[in-house]
């Protein structure tokens, strides 16, 4: 059973083109850049965004994306490209950049599986960020340093294995993957980018997602980088990689799964 049908629930996205220079032309994504100095800008008139103010940082605002997919991915980052290029806007250690990835097309195993290649490959992800520190920010826990999350993965990736969906599963959203998404928005939520003004940065992130569910849906070796990651493997390479997988693997079987 595909996680949409078991919460009843569909992603609202506005029509547009497949966009096949990405790693998935069609899945959905949603874009929240948290920045400050922009508090008090004229931000008006953006098709692809919500403004909203954001007190945990300074002067600063949150563009939350409507959920994109296909060319928008691309228009959305274009529109918003000269706010975040503007002398007002900096980034700093409060604020980042999260991305939310539809999952509601896949089976509720997928997302298990899902869960299971995040595990292994999180500190892949989070070398990605290394210059923000990520890893030490209290925003963006990792698994592999909170018994807790790691438990609340076990737990749902067991559920999901069942098509049972896993409600509520923290009792606060900054896991670095945030699964509590899950059952609110039909996404998984990745919270370990920094705070950027550079929209291709951003965009080669959204990638990187994107080509997670891909390694999904084609049921790649997970523990292979080059088979998870495709062509992007090559700017994700770095000395450690192989160890750190290897780390994933073994945080993998010390959960039980």
């Amino acid at each position: 059973m595909k996680l949409g049908e078991a919460v009843g629930r569909s992603m609202s996205e506005i029509p547009v083109t497949a966009d096949y220079a990405l790693p998935h032309p069609a899945t959905s994504v949603g874009i929240e850049i948290e920045m400050e100095g922009l508090r008090g800008r004229r931000l008006h008139g953006l098709r692809w965004w919500d403004v909203k103010e954001d007190g945990s940082i300074i002067n600063g605002v949150e563009l939350v994306s409507k959920p994109i997919w296909g060319t928008a991915i691309t228009e959305a980052l274009n529109e918003v490209r000269p706010h975040l290029e503007c002398r007002q806007a900096y980034p700093s250690h409060r604020s980042s950049v999260h991305v939310h990835l539809n999952v509601l097309d896949l089976e509720m195993p997928q997302i298990s599986k899902m869960l299971q290649l995040y595990l292994i490959m999180e500190k892949v992800l989070f070398n990605q960020h290394e210059s923000w520190d990520r890893k030490n920010n209290l925003f963006c826990v990792p698994a592999y340093t909170s018994y807790r999350i790691q438990e609340v993965y076990k737990s749902a990736i067991d559920k999901l294995n069942t098509n049972e969906v896993p409600y509520r599963l923290l009792p606060h959203k900054y896991a670095a993957l945030n699964p509590n998404c899950i059952n609110t928005f039909g996404t998984l939520e990745f919270r370990h980018m920094g705070s950027s003004v550079d929209v291709e940065e951003i965009k080669k992130w959204v990638e990187v997602v994107l080509q997670m569910k891909v390694a999904v849906l084609l049921d790649v070796d997970f523990s292979n980088p080059e088979e998870v990651f495709g062509d992007l493997w090559s700017r994700l390479n770095y000395p450690d990689a192989q160890r750190d997988i290897e780390d994933g693997l073994n945080l993998l079987k010390g959960i039980g799964v």
